[in-house]
């Protein structure tokens, strides 16, 4: 988006279509997750790492490069940032990649092969586009069943 934008095009983000109405977006955050592997001091050390980051000023700085993860960072540079701000107001429509999954490693998987398969020329980009929609659907619908 920035280098459109540096060549004096306006570009804005827009959400994908959505079954609500509300759209949504897809974005990676730049953050951490902890996994309960059953070990219960490991765990609380991750905890305390997790916790250390998240309280340096200059760790959360890092984020920037990125969808903040702390509100506060954001709300700081909101002014400084080009789009800061529009991402901040719009991360009640963000899916992620681990939060609010909806199956995205089957959405990944999904890209994966169709974009192989056209690189490869063993589809044309219309029939890429048009497996990439189905099973994309497929793979979100999964996540929304699995969820409950």
């Amino acid at each position: 988006m920035w280098d459109t934008r540096n060549r004096g095009i306006d570009v804005f983000a827009a959400n994908f279509p959505s079954l609500d109405g509300e759209g949504y977006c897809v974005a990676s955050t730049n953050g951490f997750c902890l996994f309960d592997n059953g070990d219960k001091e490991k765990i609380r050390v991750a905890k305390d790492f997790l916790q250390y980051l998240y309280t340096d000023e200059e760790l959360m700085k890092y984020t920037l490069g990125t969808i903040p993860v702390n509100n506060s960072v954001m709300r700081q540079y909101q002014d400084e940032i080009w789009m800061l701000r529009a991402y901040g107001e719009n991360t009640s429509h963000v899916v992620n990649c681990v939060q609010s999954n909806r199956n995205w490693q089957g959405v990944r998987d999904v890209f994966y092969v169709q974009i192989n398969d056209l690189l490869t020329g063993q589809k044309t980009p219309g029939e890429a586009g048009e497996a990439i929609d189905a099973g994309c659907n497929a793979a979100l619908e999964k996540g929304r069943t699995d969820a409950g």
